[in-house]
């Protein structure tokens, strides 16, 4: 299922065997398949983002974090793919089809990460990375990726700490806290993702200094920071009351609140 799903429809794009109409588009760079091409040098913005949909798509569609068998093999060095890890430039006449993944998903956060710094596509690549957590199958590949990518969105969370109100959160500042949280979520990656949030200091960027102690230190001060502005403005965490029968509202003491049935009656209550 997998093989004839991928390679019917990614070598229109995502053709690493050629590479000759990204050659083109780069001025005679660093070859990238056609659809990452127009994702980065599009002149369009709108044609940018559009870019970054589809290969999304193509990457959830079937999803790819279902692949049944490693990607990459060998050492657990941080890098690219065993196709950009040195060795023979000129490369092999075939690439099989799980290099060709592996290098697609390289390469796609490689791009993301790239379009995170610029302020017409960042929108856009927050959209895109968040779904690159949620579709790429990390631990087939060779780790240290999903750290880049938990490194890359931390910058765009610090303005939290700046924030006088709850109302004051600009649109990147919500869409870099869901992509965390996407990060967050996958708990396959657990290892690696305790690494890179208690380690010795956080990442800094071009626009945010370094924090002073670990990722994990940084984000319990912006929770107590936000939890601040809470109480600031009067907000309160949500008071349940304990439905009819439930036997939550066993041993109750007093001051607690009581759910009423019909009529103004106790539910609840042992009686």
């Amino acid at each position: 299922l997998y093989p004839k799903a991928f390679f019917g429809r990614w070598p229109l794009v995502l053709d690493f065997q050629s590479g000759e109409s990204s050659r083109a588009l780069s001025g005679g760079g660093a070859s990238l398949p056609l659809l990452l091409a127009i994702c980065q040098q599009d002149p369009s913005p709108k044609v940018r983002a559009a870019g970054l949909a589809s290969l999304v798509a193509l990457l959830e569609a079937p999803s790819v974090k279902n692949w049944p068998v490693p990607l990459e093999r060998g050492s657990s060095a941080a890098g690219a793919g065993r196709s950009g890890s040195g060795g023979n430039t000129s490369g092999p006449a075939f690439t099989s089809l799980a290099d060709q993944v592996a290098m697609t998903l390289r390469q796609s956060h490689a791009l993301v990460f790239e379009l995170l710094q610029k302020p017409s596509d960042s929108q856009g690549a927050l959209r895109a990375c968040g779904d690159l957590l949620a579709c790429t199958p990390y631990p087939k590949l060779k780790p240290g990726l999903i750290s880049e990518a938990v490194i890359q969105v931390l910058p765009g969370i610090r303005p939290i700490a700046r924030l006088d109100t709850l109302d004051g959160a600009t649109q990147h500042l919500s869409a870099s806290v869901v992509v965390l949280g996407a990060a967050l979520k996958r708990d396959e990656c657990c290892e690696e993702l305790a690494h890179v949030f208690f380690s010795a200091c956080g990442p800094a960027s071009a626009t945010h200094p370094p924090a002073t102690g670990s990722p994990a230190d940084e984000l319990l001060n912006l929770g107590l920071h936000i939890a601040s502005l809470a109480q600031a403005h009067g907000l309160r965490a949500p008071r349940f009351s304990t439905p009819v029968g439930s036997p939550v509202g066993r041993g109750r003491g007093k001051g607690t609140p009581v759910a009423r049935g019909r009529g103004g009656s106790q539910a609840g209550s042992l009686e």
